[in-house]
């Protein structure tokens, strides 16, 4: 029987870009998702939200899963404060629904897409795997309790795991047309390449500018990831980022100098709740265990998203 791997959240930014890679090394895949977008014929796509038991169930009877990537959530870490009861029916019951079906139908391994957000302040930079987990928000409340229902599900009922915490997704997959395009945009690099008045919250974090340090990897590479992580035989915690932090300030800069056509307003503004002043990640254990080489620098990133945008051609949004 053919073995399918499913991905929940498949027309996303990040999931979108898996299901092509998904597709070029040539494994059967599904896609569920509330949205809609066009595939490759050889995918098959179901519309749909994963907290429909009754959906879910019929494809673990239907079609033999032998991997769930799971993509679906909410990410707006600023929205994730002011409404949480959005964040914490959506993320965590889609979560619990989609892992009650995959024990009643017996499909054994998640790849699940968490975040750094879990981290929340941390003196240590970079952050390893082994930290002390205390998110300060919503979202990243979400995406631990989900991470510690995966461990628990594993304990009890076998559902093996890899479990990858993202820092800040970025960049563009040129060939499939795949960018930034949310609705809304609340993401800098698209933000500052696209808007006639760029807001920059807040310039008193403790940092050597004032403007918060992030650590950016392109979508290509956290794909490549997802990839070598379906044959992964062991349950783990992977950190998936660069290793390099640049702050908001730099990223204009940068922007600046790669795409000189456009003006720059720059408006600053009070820091956002729930935005700590450092993120970056200590990649190591990812790269050596997986013996994974990222392809991508920030100047890729930027060059890509800068392509992307400026091509007249864009995706309907995420």
């Amino acid at each position: 029987m053919k073995e399918y791997i499913l991905v929940t959240g498949g027309c996303g930014y990040i999931g979108s870009c898996c299901v092509h890679e998904l597709i070029k090394k040539k494994y059967n895949v599904i896609v569920i998702d509330k949205k809609i977008r066009d595939f490759n014929s050889d995918v098959l796509y179901i519309c749909g939200d994963i907290k429909n038991r009754k959906l879910l169930c019929d494809i673990f009877s239907r079609y033999s899963v032998s991997c769930v990537i799971h993509f679906a959530s909410y990410i707006d870490v600023n929205e994730s404060i002011k409404s949480p009861i959005k964040y914490y029916n959506n993320n965590i019951l889609g979560t619990l629904s989609l892992l009650d079906c995959m024990v009643k139908k017996n499909v054994k391994k998640i790849i699940f897409s968490s975040s750094a957000a879990v981290y929340g302040m941390q003196e240590e930079i970079p952050i390893s795997e082994n930290l002390k987990l205390q998110p300060i928000n919503a979202y990243g409340n979400t995406k631990l309790c989900i991470e510690r229902m995966i461990i628990d599900y594993n304990k009890a009922y076998g559902i093996n795991y890899v479990i990858f915490r993202y820092f800040n997704a970025a960049g563009a997959d040129l060939k499939n047309n795949l960018g930034e395009n949310h609705k809304p945009e609340t993401h800098i690099i698209p933000l500052i390449i696209n808007s006639e008045q760029f807001k920059l919250f807040g310039d008193t974090y403790k940092t050597p500018d004032g403007s918060c340090i992030r650590d950016y990897v392109h979508i290509l590479d956290i794909s490549g990831a997802h990839i070598k992580a379906i044959k992964y035989k062991n349950n783990d915690i992977f950190n998936i980022g660069s290793g390099v932090g640049y702050s908001n300030i730099d990223i204009i800069d940068k922007i600046k100098r790669l795409y000189k056509k456009k003006k720059y307003n720059i408006l600053v503004c009070d820091k956002r709740a729930g935005d700590p002043d450092k993120l970056i990640a200590d990649n190591k254990k990812m790269l050596n265990i997986f013996r994974y080489k990222l392809k991508y620098n920030i100047d890729d990133i930027l060059k890509h998203a800068i392509k992307y945008h400026c091509s007249g051609i864009k995706n309907n949004g995420f």
